[in-house]
């Protein structure tokens, strides 16, 4: 062993004792050795041209290649309303995933491939580039996909911190959406190898050849005037007033430049009210729904690169109007050269001659026809989904799968840290006074809470937390109504993990409480079919506190029966981050089916056993989404400030019967996302 291996094998030791990611083996057995990729960058939320160019990449090769993905990220924007806005919060973010990275490096993790985003010409840019700089020492390969205008900043400038990007980056891949941006650089000889990838979107199929007797006219972006929204509406009130009839259609999300509410008063100031209908923000069938029922996008961004909603209008056959930025010119080809306008042009000038261009297809409908088609032809030739795909796969050049002899884990080893109790409660109670202090908010408006048995004392504590958080104006839901965005006011969720018979017998408390549970249930133990044991094993896996016993299947029935939502827990309650992955996709996925089975209903829930973040990993996360549930759900104490939109990681708080009902308030009030982002432990306890 060399002195660096040496170093590293003492530093791992040192880090499992803390933090207890120790493992013991307890066979060998053949099985498949796939590539690794590692994913740092964003996925959404929020819902912008990176993070959705990125979740594309992750679901092709997800679904495409042999590899095992891990999407690791932190420190940027959690919705729209936070882009371009610096933070506490993001800079912790930030230090969480140098953190995670490190840790990584430290631990001997090698990947084959990274892949990760590089916007420029934002102030974001050395965030990014230190993200490179992790990148080239955990992966083989470092593949920079580069999003915006401004690469000529790097490429050229003399400044120390454009030194310093250089430095960071230098030596990756870089992934280039245009041609001009790629020839910029293989010019500089910054990287080792440059890759021409366009961007794509989904094919709705060809579109209606519908023309009307009044244009149908749309933009659609985030609301915020540098997108060209105001400009449009400008474009649509010189239509109104030279009589061109039209219909006028904007889509997009509010910012905190400009909101729907401000811009309803804008129309109406000019007199388009009955003219124009703003639709909010749109996704999925109802985004596919607008595009349908426009003939023309007019799109005057002033700072894009290579706007993915372009080839979305393309795909549609809507013809586009442009702004002469970045890739845009080369996005939309020759064909459409004319409604390309030039960067700089006198306002009036630019609105006056996309009036014109507007304003001759509604006396010439069948020219109209013929560039829609030609539109829809430049997105087949283009832009694509299979030529993306393809492009994609020559990009990554991931290798192929090896069989080889892989240890089974003892999944319950590493559960818990293995560092000396006393140092464990030292560094909790000091987390836990500076968090008191210092990152104690006002309640959320959805909290979860999470129980495993319901003997008698466990009862009176469900019942003191149910009861304390109605008194503050929450309502109980299900888990299917806690993720619903449209769910409105102050909701809680409860639910149960693991299999005990006492739920059961608690379904008259249940129903005297008024409360519909979720019950996140292990498969294996029912007692009318499992073996005495491989119930023992189970419950000593556990190391539950309270009376030993499992359910029935017919008992379980009878819960769903009564109104509560079932849930997956895992067949055995194994610690599935631990195994190979002829294990753990055969725990979820058989446990899953076996409770369907059961309750005869969708299973559409899940909740992860040991619950904190080492327990589970990416790949697992992406594995339960395609198998069908809706969401996961994860125990870490001090994290119900959480994101709530992120579906794939629901976070639940458990409401402890050793506190009282204010200590027990007192904890749901405590912020702590950062401490965990930082070591994957619970900031409390």
């Amino acid at each position: 062993m060399t002195g660096n291996q040496t170093f590293v094998a003492r530093a791992s030791r040192a880090v499992n004792s803390l933090f207890g990611s120790g493992v013991r083996v307890t066979s060998i057995e053949r099985s498949v050795s796939r590539p690794r990729a590692l994913i740092l960058a964003q996925l959404p939320p929020p819902v912008h041209g990176v993070t959705v160019t990125t979740a594309r990449v992750v679901q092709h090769l997800s679904s495409a290649t042999a590899a095992d993905i891990e999407v690791l990220w932190g420190g940027s924007a959690k919705d729209l309303a936070d882009v371009d806005r610096k933070g506490l919060g993001k800079f912790l973010s930030f230090a969480g995933l140098n953190a995670a990275a490190a840790k990584r490096g430290l631990l001997g993790s090698r990947y084959d491939v990274a892949y990760l985003t590089f916007v420029p010409w934002a102030h974001t840019a050395i965030r990014d580039a230190i993200v490179a700089w992790w990148a080239k020492r955990l992966a083989g390969r470092v593949l920079l996909h580069l999003h915006g205008e401004g690469l000529e900043l790097v490429t050229r400038a003399s400044d120390a911190k454009t030194r310093l990007i250089r430095w960071l980056v230098a030596g990756s891949e870089l992934i280039a959406i245009t041609e001009a941006a790629a020839q910029e650089a293989r010019s500089s000889n910054l990287f080792s190898a440059v890759h021409r990838l366009a961007n794509t979107a989904g094919d709705p199929g060809p579109p209606e050849a519908v023309v009307g007797e009044r244009l149908r006219l749309g933009f659609i972006a985030n609301l915020d005037p540098r997108k060209g929204v105001l400009t449009f509406v400008d474009v649509l009130a010189a239509l109104n007033e030279a009589g061109v009839p039209f219909d006028g259609h904007i889509a997009g999300a509010s910012t905190r430049h400009l909101s729907t509410d401000d811009l309803e008063r804008q129309l109406a100031q000019r007199g388009l009210s009955g003219l124009v209908t703003v639709h909010g923000g749109v996704s999925g069938e109802a985004k596919r729904q607008f595009f349908r029922g426009l003939d023309a996008l007019v799109y005057l961004s002033e700072h894009d690169h290579a706007p993915i909603v372009i080839v979305e209008s393309l795909s549609h056959g809507l013809v586009p109007f442009v702004m002469d930025t970045g890739g845009v010119a080369e996005m939309v080809g020759p064909h459409f050269a004319r409604h390309v306008m030039p960067r700089g042009a006198a306002k009036e000038d630019l609105i006056a001659r996309i009036a014109a261009l507007l304003a001759a297809y509604q006396g010439e409908p069948q020219t109209l026809a013929a560039d829609r088609k030609a539109a829809r032809e430049r997105y087949l030739e283009a832009f694509s989904e299979p030529l993306f795909n393809a492009q994609l796969d020559e990009i990554f050049r991931l290798p192929p799968a090896k069989v080889d002899d892989q240890a089974v884990i003892d999944s319950t080893s590493g559960v818990r840290s293995q560092a000396p109790q006393r140092l464990k409660q030292r560094v909790f109670s000091i987390s836990r006074g500076v968090h008191e202090r210092v990152l104690k908010r006002p309640l959320p408006d959805r909290l979860a809470l999470y129980f495993h048995g319901l003997d008698e004392a466990e009862r009176e504590n469900m019942a003191q937390g149910v009861n304390a958080l109605r008194e503050l104006g929450y309502r109980s839901v299900s888990m299917d109504a806690y993720i619903d965005p449209a769910t409105k006011g102050r909701v809680f969720n409860v639910s149960l993990d693991d299999n005990y018979v006492s739920w059961y017998r608690a379904l008259p408390f249940l129903d005297k409480l008024q409360l519909r549970a979720t019950f996140y249930t292990n498969s294996l133990p029912f007692r009318d079919i499992a073996d005495e044991a491989a119930i023992e094993a189970y419950f000593k896996r556990l190391d539950y506190p309270g009376t030993i016993g499992a359910l029935s299947r017919q008992e379980l029935r009878a819960i769903a029966a009564a109104g509560h939502e079932i849930g997956c827990h895992t067949h055995s309650h194994l610690m599935i981050a631990s195994l190979p992955r002829s294990q753990w996709d055969e725990e979820i996925k058989s446990s899953k089916s076996i409770l369907q089975d059961i309750i005869g209903q969708p299973v559409r829930h899940f909740s992860w056993p040991y619950g904190m973040p080492r327990h589970i990993t990416a790949a697992q996360r992406r594995y339960c989404v395609g198998i069908g549930f809706a969401s996961l759900a994860a125990a870490t104490p001090a994290m119900q400030f959480a994101d709530k939109a992120n579906t794939m990681n629901v976070q639940r708080s458990e409401w402890r019967v050793d506190r009282s009902k204010i200590e027990n308030l007192g904890d749901l009030a405590i912020d702590g996302r950062y401490f965990t982002g930082l070591t994957g432990r619970s900031a409390i306890d």
